[in-house]
């Protein structure tokens, strides 16, 4: 009797202690998966360093590439080319009630676009005033920008098309690049999750 006793105690024992390890191991294993879970994306930056890198490389030189050529080679004056839009047509812009064709109008540019100078061109980029001058001036001499009877700058309604092959493809790669960027740095769980889908 105290043979069957014992065994019984024992075979209870031994299930309660293999049940509590099971327990411990899926509490530690859990656990893990949390800390991953809740790892924070500078972790997952310097996990993922490289092939981030390597991923807005795939996406930057391509682009600058296409400047470049399109620029003949001139990249201060694809800066200086951008800059004048950007201000041209940055507060007009920013309010999404306003009718973007409204751009294309030159007659409303004094209403909708904010004027700039070669001046206010130098201190928002950093390049010297003379050199900014002289991209203004082969900016007009292309058509793309104008100067008023005030020396404001603008640049042409046209532009904007002239450019819409290089907008399109920007946008398609910055897109596709975005999409890789977030799976690279998603939760482990979102990204094996994402890969099976």
């Amino acid at each position: 009797m105290l043979t069957v006793l014992h065994r019984q105690l024992t075979s209870s024992s031994t299930s309660w202690v293999a049940n509590k390890q099971g327990k411990v191991a899926a509490a530690k294993g859990w656990s893990k998966a949390m800390d991953k879970a809740e790892e924070d994306p500078n972790s997952r930056y310097e996990r993922q360093r490289h092939r981030i890198t390597q991923t807005i490389s795939q996406f930057t030189l391509p682009l600058m590439l296409d400047v470049y050529h399109r620029f003949d080679g001139d990249l201060i004056a694809a800066i200086v080319l951008g800059e004048i839009g950007v201000r041209n047509v940055g507060v007009w812009l920013s309010d999404r009630d306003n009718d973007a064709s409204a751009l294309e109008d030159q007659g409303r540019y004094r209403d909708v676009l904010r004027p700039c100078n070669a001046l206010s061109i130098a201190e928002s980029t950093g390049i010297p005033r003379e050199t900014v001058r002289r991209r203004v001036e082969t900016l007009i001499a292309r058509g793309w920008v104008y100067r008023d009877a005030l020396g404001h700058l603008y640049v042409h309604p046209h532009v904007a098309t002239e450019f819409d092959d290089l907008s399109k493809m920007t946008q398609q790669r910055l897109r596709e690049t975005s999409a890789k960027l977030d799976s690279l740095l998603s939760k482990p769980q979102e990204a094996s999750e994402s890969t099976e889908n």
